[in-house]
């Protein structure tokens, strides 16, 4: 009996080995080959929208960056930006202003042509143009 056993044993660890040199030597699946390839085609397309995301990223720091430069370049002195106000030219254009102010702006008159007075040129005379008349409708 212990004989049969120990022939029983042997020829089943023979079927075991002929059976995982078939198993590792088996052609693999078309099901399998398919999901495999798809799987690629995923992964190579994730890794390229990564790819575009991140070079995208590194366009719009980039743009940020610039337009905040530009911004303080031209903003950051309350709109003067780079400019120095110059204060003899800003004092001689006050004394100007001051000086037809004070003469009653006869000598130079700022002229438009806003019609009202009648002649072409002239600024209307204050009172002399008229409220309109009529209702306006709300919408």
């Amino acid at each position: 009996i212990q004989r049969n056993v120990l022939h029983e044993q042997s020829a089943l660890t023979a079927q075991l080995a002929e059976l995982q040199a078939r198993f590792a030597a088996r052609e693999p699946r078309a099901e399998d080959v398919a999901a495999i390839a798809e799987l690629k085609a995923t992964l190579a397309a994730r890794d390229e929208a990564l790819r575009t995301a991140q070079e995208r990223m590194v366009q719009l720091r980039n743009e940020m960056l610039l337009r905040e430069e530009n911004y303080n370049k031209h903003f950051r002195n309350g709109g003067m930006g780079e400019r120095v106000l110059n204060a003899g030219l800003a004092a001689g254009a006050q004394s100007e202003v001051m000086d037809w102010m004070l003469k009653g702006g006869k000598d130079r008159r700022p002229t438009a042509d806003r019609g009202g007075s009648g002649k072409a040129g002239t600024l209307p005379v204050p009172g002399s143009l008229r409220a309109p008349t009529g209702s306006f409708k709300r919408p």
